[in-house]
């Protein structure tokens, strides 16, 4: 029998290649799973390969090379970091119509390969162009590496770069992995709102959310304003689930979030976008104050990273080979609990201090730590992840619980190569007579009534940190910006698409 016609019969290749005149049925659509993806055909056995099993699979092709008698495609789906290399015959590369950029549906036999760059290859029996390229137009070019900020300029095709391909892959996977580490230490997930009427305090410029028909450059007194708005109060796009998160700390021991956030400054440098992704957590009961808190944050950060390494080899490797040597040994220390530092800001300020060296910007006791000097805490400890703890009061926001001394509070920034501060968190003020004095020093007393009543219902000691997403990811990946570790950029003066 013909293998195509083996094909059509076993997996029902019909659907692509041939047009159905009759209707499915209902057990032709129960049992068709459509072409397999290419992870699933390079995880086939070896045996398969041998008996030149029959395989259909999709995807768009990425290089061409052509010889007297033979073409070979790449052909990839974004599934695998690998590609599928597919060997057709000249006339039937010819009559298809192939070409670079463009998608395909390839019917054909699975053999070794002769090559030791790949252990299978598909010999077609039959090519389909599913959606044409022009190559010439394709701002892509075969074989050329594109620099990153060119690429950027095409968001809606970068993804089908390899770069892109495997950025998402391991977005991905260090996501699901979040959610791992989370849900198998007794974590609660809560979906934490997007709109807000809580800013926050200190955790950075905010949007105003408005209706269409409010004026947002006209200015209403305080009284009028209710009755102008569409919340009936000022509302905000998220700057953090921190606060939302400590609603439930109140009835749950752990609970944590992971979405979108947003920050209103005006910068486009290497560490700022205006939308990124945090993953923030609380935790309830911490007897052990800041040191609970530090065993939380040590653990995701150990179990993502070693995931990552441990499941998806290939594309962090593709990440590595573009990493100096030093680098790649820095960053694998993220995996080994017992490679992280921990020293004090007033240890870490004196460090600075001793080695008298010529930073851009000045420190001293009570100033904040710039990323100069975040970085040069990690190069001081042989580029390990470094924890600062204990910072002074002024420096964090109110709800950082206030140590014995009067002058810091239980406060930590975790630090790590490339990028300096990855992970911001402090045990919380639980005390309610103190936080009370502290927000009306500020002002917020009336604002945050609603916080206030968390400390005088059942309060707990409780602590909580957040994580930068793509922080993480361009410290793990070296990534020089962090607009490539974004599927869609949003920064100052750029949202596009």
């Amino acid at each position: 029998m013909a293998i195509t016609s083996l094909f059509r019969r076993t997996l029902l290749g019909t659907c692509i290649t041939k047009s159905l005149k009759t209707p499915l049925t209902r057990q032709w659509r129960h049992n068709y799973t459509g072409p397999q993806s290419i992870h699933e055909i390079l995880q086939r056995p070896i045996k398969d390969a041998e008996n030149r099993v029959a395989v259909l699979s999709t995807g768009w092709v990425r290089a061409i090379r052509k010889h007297k008698n033979h073409v070979f495609l790449h052909v990839s789906d974004g599934s695998s970091s690998e590609h599928l290399q597919v060997v057709s015959g000249s006339d039937l590369f010819e009559k298809s119509q192939a070409s670079y950029g463009c998608s395909l549906a390839v019917e054909g036999v699975l053999t070794k390969s002769p090559t030791e760059k790949q252990t299978f290859e598909v010999e077609a029996t039959s090519l389909r162009v599913l959606g044409h390229c022009d190559p010439v137009q394709y701002p892509f070019k075969v074989r050329k590496k594109h620099r990153l900020d060119y690429v950027r300029e095409h968001l809606h095709l970068r993804p089908r770069t390899n770069y892109f391909g495997a950025l998402l892959r391991m977005r991905n996977a260090a996501s699901m992995a979040v959610h791992e580490y989370f849900q198998s230490n007794g974590y609660c997930f809560v979906h934490t709102p997007i709109l807000t009427s809580s800013d926050c305090e200190g955790a950075g410029e905010v949007f105003h959310a408005v209706a269409p028909d409010e004026n947002v450059n006209k200015k209403v007194k305080a009284e009028e304003s209710s009755s102008k708005l569409f919340f009936n109060n000022g509302a905000f796009l998220t700057v953090s689930g921190q606060l939302h998160l400590e609603t439930i700390s109140g009835a749950f021991r752990k609970s944590y979030c992971f979405g979108p956030t947003f920050r209103a400054e005006k910068s486009t440098g290497k560490l700022h976008l205006s939308e990124f992704y945090m993953i923030e957590a609380e935790l309830s009961f911490t007897d052990r104050g800041i040191e609970d808190l530090i065993d939380a944050i040590r653990g995701l950060v150990t179990s993502v990273t070693g995931q990552l390494y441990a499941k998806h080899g290939d594309d962090v490797e593709f990440f590595e080979k573009q990493m100096p040597a030093d680098y790649r040994e820095a960053i694998r220390k993220l995996a080994t609990a017992g490679s992280y530092q921990a020293i004090s800001y007033t240890e870490a300020v004196n460090l600075l201090l001793k080695n008298n060296i010529n930073f851009d910007s000045p420190i001293s006791w009570g100033g904040d730590l710039r990323k100069e000097h975040e970085k040069f805490l990690v190069r001081h400890f042989d580029n390990s992840p470094v924890f600062v703890y204990d910072f002074p009061r002024e420096l964090k926001p109110f709800y950082a619980r206030e140590n014995e001394d009067g002058w810091t509070v239980a406060a930590v920034d975790l630090l790590v190569p490339g990028v300096g501060e990855v992970v911001g968190g402090s045990v919380r003020e639980e005390r309610y007579p103190i936080l009370r004095q502290r927000l009306e020093e500020l002002r917020m007393d009336h604002q945050y009534e609603w916080y206030l009543d968390l400390r005088k219902f059942g309060s707990v000691p409780h602590a909580g940190f957040g994580l930068g997403f793509e922080r993480y990811l361009q410290c793990l990946l070296g990534i020089e910006t962090i607009k490539d570790a974004i599927p869609f950029p949003r920064f100052y003066g750029s949202c596009k698409i």
